[in-house]
């Protein structure tokens, strides 16, 4: 580390299902200073990035299950530490290998990502997968970027994932591939940032700049067509 530089330390967090352990507590010390003290927002593994700055070319992080007395346990996994900006977690799809021979893995969970219901209040809790490119089961879909991509198989399928230790002052930009058979919708903070048909032959980039207003903003793609057999590609966030 180079002293007086600014850091991202990232970390997955999640509940252990059950209603037992709601109320588990996970604190993240830097050099035995308290940089956050939350409790997870669900039982799937979620994200969360947070900033320091090291008074020496070393720091020392400290992951604490900080819960009420009982058996409140929380999970981590993934900690890491980057500098430069802020990164999105598995924007690349790639944290969840497919080792079936189909060369696709169907999944509710995606890694790092949400599973939420549209804006709408319309919910499905499946229909994602995981994609090797150039998958002929697929269509021969590929993005040209990493192994894998997701699919949003059907509609009211929607995934998110907060991004945080950004400025209010700055300007950031996010971009995505994708491509269609259906109708993808792209929000940050919950306001609509696109919505449309990508192309339905190959992926395309979709470029956004945003200015935050806090330290914080919520990305969501959404698969809003109106049947439930049109499928929206994404890769690259």
């Amino acid at each position: 580390l180079v002293a007086g530089r600014t850091y991202w330390v990232s970390v997955l967090h999640a509940l252990r299902p059950g209603d037992d352990f709601v109320g588990g507590i996970l604190a993240l010390y830097v050099d035995d200073k308290l940089a956050w003290r939350e409790s997870p927002s669900s039982t799937k593994f979620t994200s969360r990035l947070e900033s320091f700055v090291p008074m020496s070319d070393r720091a020392v992080l400290k992951i604490l299950n900080d819960s009420p007395e009982g058996d409140k346990t929380v999970f981590a996994d993934f900690v890491g530490v980057t500098d430069g900006n802020p990164k999105l977690l598995n924007g690349g799809f790639e944290d969840q290998p497919v080792t079936d021979e189909s060369g696709f893995l169907e999944t509710t969970d995606i890694l790092a990502w949400r599973s939420v219901p549209r804006l709408n209040g319309l919910w499905n809790a499946g229909g994602k997968a995981i994609i090797t490119n150039g998958n002929e089961a697929w269509g021969g879909l590929s993005s040209g970027s990493g192994t894998y991509y997701l699919a949003l198989q059907t509609n009211n399928v929607a995934i998110e994932q907060r991004v945080t230790g950004l400025s209010s002052k700055g300007v950031y930009t996010i971009s995505f591939m994708s491509v269609a058979g259906g109708k993808l919708s792209f929000y940050v903070d919950n306001v609509l940032k696109w919505t449309g048909n990508p192309s339905y032959f190959e992926f395309q980039t979709f470029t956004y700049s945003v200015t935050p207003s806090g330290s914080s903003m919520l990305l969501r793609f959404e698969n809003s067509a109106i049947t439930d057999k049109s499928a929206v590609f994404l890769d690259n966030v």
